[in-house]
């Protein structure tokens, strides 16, 4: 095999992978885009009446497992049934509504669900969504610092 030809293939592999994850390009978003776990649990503990709608848009094996607290499951939205699924959970909410999106599956560079999340929220006319910065994951950036979840069990009790 000719190293000289492999190289290029890495390469335009490598390239077709992370577009095929839908992730903005060169990773970037602007900071009035994020909000960090620490904000969120702020607001979410506060007494403000205008506490943003929280969409889990990662896979539902991960929700089950673990939440956000009165977090809800809005599909995977790296397919385009997960982008259904979004959509159908966002349908009879205001469009100035505060809405929160996180995934948390993996590493923040390599989350698959994020970003097309996001671009759907914004195509549907959504005009205050931020994306909930998780630079590791889930388990390690909310449950790990005893932020509070529940898991599908718990939600069910309440």
């Amino acid at each position: 095999m000719n190293i000289r030809l492999l190289t290029p293939t890495v390469f335009l592999a490598a390239i077709l992978a992370t577009s095929l994850y839908g992730k903005p390009k060169g990773n970037e978003w602007k900071p009035s885009q994020l909000i960090k776990p620490e904000e969120l649990v702020k607001i979410l503990s506060g007494k403000s009446p205008n506490k943003p709608l929280v969409l889990q848009v990662g896979f539902e094996v991960l929700y089950r497992g673990g939440h956000i607290d009165k977090a809800i499951y809005a599909g995977p939205a790296f397919s385009a049934d997960g982008i259904a699924a979004l959509k159908e959970a966002v349908k009879n909410i205001p469009k100035n509504k505060p809405i929160v999106l996180y995934c948390g599956c993996c590493p923040w560079n390599e989350c698959p669900n994020i970003h097309p999340a996001f671009e759907t929220m914004a195509k549907l006319g959504f005009k205050n969504v931020k994306v909930l910065y998780l630079p590791s994951s889930f388990r390690d950036d909310w449950i790990e610092k005893g932020y509070p979840s529940e898991t599908v069990k718990q939600a069910i009790q309440k």
